[in-house]
């Protein structure tokens, strides 16, 4: 019985191309009173914004806000974003507050696997994929220490599969 569980926050971490928005979009088909952020989601909102720390940074305040929002209306909060020390101090400081808990994922692939996939989507938006900042960006998660996160490797596992074990998780 959903009511009385602890109310929660959920990352999902990884690099470009490692299921975090599939997997996200699955979970929004399965939790209900749960509300979903995603940085890229919240940067595109900002008006002239582009793919850049101040922007990314600006994009995490509102997920920060919003999130402190959800928890006040009694729902739970899934995050979609690469996160850094900072952030992760930012989102425990909201936890405590709300006496909530914290469940972690990380996604990971090989880099060829994360490339091919990326150039994939880019492809069907009509984009072309700009592989310096996707070796910067990959470069910055192989230098994450996961050790408080479930990590999954999505070339080995499918998101339904993922999906599953969250749920069960959280029950």
């Amino acid at each position: 019985d959903s009511s009385s569980m602890k109310q929660f926050i959920m990352f999902l971490d990884g690099p470009k191309g490692s299921g975090k928005s599939t997997v996200g979009g699955l979970l929004k088909l399965k939790l209900s009173n749960t509300d979903f952020f995603g940085l890229d989601e919240e940067r595109r909102k900002i008006s002239g914004a582009k793919t850049n720390t101040e922007f990314n940074n600006q994009a995490f305040q509102a997920i920060l806000e919003n999130t402190e929002k959800s928890l006040v209306a009694g729902k739970d909060v899934v995050i979609d974003s690469g996160l850094k020390e900072g952030r992760i101090a930012q989102i425990h400081q909201v936890l405590s507050k709300h006496k909530a808990s914290l469940f972690s994922y990380a996604f990971i692939a090989p880099y060829n696997v994360l490339l091919s996939r990326v150039r994939e989507r880019d492809a069907q938006k009509g984009k072309t994929t700009d592989e310096k900042r996707f070796q910067e960006t990959y470069a910055t998660q192989q230098a994450k220490d996961f050790k408080n996160f479930t990590i999954f490797d999505t070339s080995k596992i499918s998101p339904e599969d993922i999906i599953v074990q969250i749920i069960t998780k959280l029950q």
